[in-house]
């Protein structure tokens, strides 16, 4: 339960930022752009314009003027309500969906002051635009618009701070107190050692392995093997025997290739055990790494004696 509350009092913050967002599109935008003569206009009805049939259930949408963030449409009353009224104007605005909703009842053969206003606030008029606002929420576009705005504020807001954290804790650090956290540890705690604040989730943790306990020591092991294959290779060119027997055996079944696959995997292989014996204990993996960087430099300073002998007193 705790959890859930928590939850919801971060959540609360979007919430309220996507309920003001719906607000200020639907009341906010139009009335900024009828005020500077931009957007939809409001269709100015006649009797003359009116259908001959008209449903006597409900008026009949006659036409309409679309905008970005509000929408006007024209309508004529049945016949119950044409003998008090000409036309109806009605009003729809918000963004991405319409919110909100209203209606301007022309009056028959009264001023436009008589108009019936339903569920509108009428603002002003500039430059023939209608500046109005409705207030009849619409279910449907106020929820989704909440939905839209309160996940924008998500992205805007909390998106590039989640993101910021996960990257302070892929390298180790934690987001709220920058507590150094443990970078050889094989599942990362649950909650920061030092503040307890809930770390985030990795949902690829199962895909993924903690840092590499001797990278330098790994880094050197690659370099004086790789070394190590490109000067035998050198060597058996200018007419050198291989002294390793495994080795002259690979590379007279194989040749090359062979021998550098062999090597590649036996440096493959010595990694992950000194991984394997750093989590059972550390001295021990920490000793194989450098031995095998040691045992794997003999055989360079050995092929570079012979190639520099070899350059300085030729046979």
């Amino acid at each position: 339960m705790n959890l859930w509350l928590q939850r919801a009092r971060r959540g609360l913050p979007f919430v309220i930022s996507g309920v003001a967002l719906t607000l200020f599109m639907a009341w906010g935008v139009p009335v900024i752009l009828a005020m500077r003569g931009l957007g939809p206009k409001m269709i100015a009805g006649s009797s003359s314009t009116a259908p001959s049939v008209i449903d006597s259930d409900r008026a009949m949408r006659v036409e309409s003027s679309l905008g970005v963030m509000s929408d006007w449409y024209l309508a004529y009353p049945s016949d119950e309500f044409a003998r008090d009224y000409t036309s109806i104007n009605t009003m729809r605005a918000g963004w991405p969906f319409r919110a909100f909703a209203g209606e301007l009842w022309r009056a028959a053969n009264r001023p436009a002051q008589s108009d019936d206003l339903r569920w509108i606030v009428e603002v002003g008029e500039s430059t023939a635009h209608q500046t109005v606002i409705p207030l009849r929420p619409l279910l449907v576009g106020v929820t989704g618009d909440i939905v839209f705005w309160s996940t924008a504020s998500w992205f805007v807001i909390a998106l590039p701070l989640a993101l910021r954290n996960r990257k302070l804790q892929k390298y180790g650090l934690c987001g709220s107190c920058r507590h150094v956290l443990d970078h050889h540890a094989v599942k990362r705690p649950d909650r920061c050692p030092a503040c307890n604040k809930p770390l985030a989730r990795d949902w690829l943790a199962f895909a993924r392995s903690p840092e590499m306990h001797f990278q330098n020591a790994y880094v050197w092991f690659v370099f004086v093997s790789s070394l190590d294959i490109m000067l035998t290779w050198k060597i058996l060119a200018r007419g050198g025997l291989e002294v390793n027997p495994l080795a002259a055996l690979i590379i007279d079944t194989w040749g090359m290739h062979g021998a550098i696959a062999f090597k590649f995997a036996l440096m493959t292989w010595v990694i992950v055990v000194c991984e394997i014996l750093a989590r059972m204990r550390m001295s021990a993996g920490r000793f194989l790494a450098y031995t095998a960087v040691v045992l794997s430099a003999l055989p360079v300073v050995w092929s570079l004696g012979l190639l520099v002998l070899h350059e300085l007193f030729p046979a």
